[in-house]
């Protein structure tokens, strides 16, 4: 999952005409799914006139999440599996990290010289709140290390972690 606590999936209807979810849930970053069938169904609501839903099981329970949209209108399909998905296991991806590396990236571990991509594995993606002189860029993640629901503000200097704050604590 590329999108970590940021997607969102719900337990799938017994009927595919249902147009009301039940409550969502969020991804865990680098959470692995395995697609069982993708389908369209009529939207909830909005201007968009079917979804397209991707099914998988997760502990026993079947489950969708929204990979797409169609549109009657300019007929055609916006699909989201890009901005989702991990087309190829990030571990092959990146596999010139170190197992050390890998084991702050799956215990949801934040520090300084991580790279960008080290941390938006970790924490899922974050979103640039400004770019200071001489490139400093600032993001803010809505997870804290570990995991846990909360904000970290990440300053990152030529793609690295130089400091950052876990809800008023500055490291």
């Amino acid at each position: 999952m590329k999108a970590g606590y940021q997607a969102e999936y719900f337990t799938y209807p017994a009927s595919e005409k249902s147009t009301t979810d039940p409550p969502s849930r969020q991804f865990d970053s680098l959470e692995k799914v395995v697609v069982h069938r993708i389908i369209e169904r009529v939207a909830p609501s909005g201007s968009r006139e079917k979804q397209v839903l991707l099914l998988f099981q997760k502990e026993g329970k079947d489950f969708a999440t929204v990979v797409g949209f169609f549109d009657s209108k300019e007929k055609q399909y916006e699909m989201l599996f890009d901005d989702l998905f991990y087309l190829k296991d990030p571990h092959d991806i990146y596999n010139h990290w170190s197992r050390e590396t890998w084991a702050k990236i799956q215990a949801h571990q934040l520090e300084q010289g991580m790279t960008f991509a080290q941390v938006a594995l970790s924490l899922g993606n974050g979103n640039l709140v400004t770019t200071q002189a001489g490139g400093v860029q600032l993001y803010q993640f809505n997870r804290r290390p570990g995991g846990e629901a909360g904000k970290s503000r990440v300053r990152f200097s030529e793609g690295r972690v130089t400091e950052y704050e876990i809800m008023g604590k500055s490291r």
